[in-house]
């Protein structure tokens, strides 16, 4: 895997050395765990999107939800 070097601002740097000497991590680690942490978040908020997109485009409402949940099951058991 190729290695990116990414700068950072000096007092975010300083903050980031702080915290890792707390924790007793690498600042590598740290970096590596929060962007991670903000991709997941995305791809969540992405899947959300879509749900909701999917939900409005079908008409379907917060009480529907069961009864399509039943209806995938059922439909993924055969």
């Amino acid at each position: 895997m190729a290695t990116e070097y990414i700068g950072l601002p000096g007092e975010l740097v300083e903050k980031v050395k702080e915290v890792t000497a707390r924790e007793a991590i690498t600042p590598e680690q740290l970096v590596r765990e929060a962007v991670e942490n903000r991709l997941s978040r995305a791809e969540w908020s992405d899947l959300v999107e879509f749900g909701q997109s999917n939900a409005r485009e079908r008409g379907l409402k917060p009480e529907d939800v069961d009864a399509e949940i039943s209806a995938a099951r059922r439909e993924l058991s055969r």
